[in-house]
């Protein structure tokens, strides 16, 4: 079996299997048989697709062994990247490197991988992610990194990046499903304090999207957990 196809079945084993210790297993074959191949591109994303799964297993223990880890696998997944002159390369293990650092606190310098990733997507982008949508995702993700970071405007161009996401649509119905219902609950979290209001409005787009697609069984989790800062009672089952 080719690394990338172990990589696809990493990604199958989170999002649909919810086995997250399958996925990080995975993961390091597909990192460690792509780079003994030479297949730096494939050993990158592996890399930062592992780093994803470490910050999940995280959020599941609370031990925080396995969010220094993401940080460490992060960075690996861009120096991996870096070696390849083409920079549409880079653009992938940069954009899941933003998330691992803003996990651990560090969320200036994720606003700055994802500026980096955002500037690859206009100027090289991946062929295989060179889709209106997935700019979008990354618009999402840097204007929610920028607001934790202490910049309040952020969340208009947080808004915005949703609407333009929903509006490009997607080939991909369940990415997009995961993408626009993430991007509200970015929005209501980083609102729960400073707009309740807003941010419930936003928790309410989130939960249609999510109540309408079954497959999206992460996102109930993720909606339950911050719907009861909310003071909501309707949690999924």
């Amino acid at each position: 079996m080719q690394p990338r196809e172990i990589l696809a079945q990493a990604v199958d084993a989170l999002e649909h299997e919810q086995n997250t210790h399958r996925a990080l297993e995975l993961d390091q074959q597909a990192a460690q048989e792509a780079e003994n191949a030479g297949d730096l591109a494939t050993a990158a994303e592996a890399k930062s697709h592992e780093a994803l799964v470490l910050r999940r297993i995280y959020r599941q223990t609370d031990d925080h062994q396995y969010l220094d880890q993401s940080v460490q696998v992060a960075r690996q997944s861009v120096e991996l990247a870096k070696r390849l002159s083409d920079t549409s390369a880079w653009m992938m293990p940069l954009f899941k490197a933003a998330s691992s650092y803003y996990a651990a606190g560090l969320a200036q310098e994720a606003v700055a991988a994802m500026d980096e990733a955002i500037q690859i997507m206009h100027t090289n982008p991946p062929a295989t992610h060179d889709r209106p949508s997935v700019l979008h995702d990354m618009r999402i993700h840097r204007e929610y990194f920028a607001y934790q970071a202490g910049d309040k405007t952020a969340i208009d161009r947080l808004e915005q990046a949703i609407d333009d996401l929903r509006s490009a649509g997607d080939p991909d119905i369940y990415a997009l499903d995961v993408w626009a219902s993430g991007g509200y609950l970015k929005a209501a979290e980083v609102l729960v304090d400073d707009d309740p209001a807003r941010g419930l409005a936003n928790l309410m787009k989130a939960r249609d999207i999510i109540a309408a697609n079954p497959e999206l069984v992460l996102r109930r989790s993720d909606w339950n957990a911050l719907a009861e800062r909310y003071g909501r009672g309707d949690l999924f089952a």
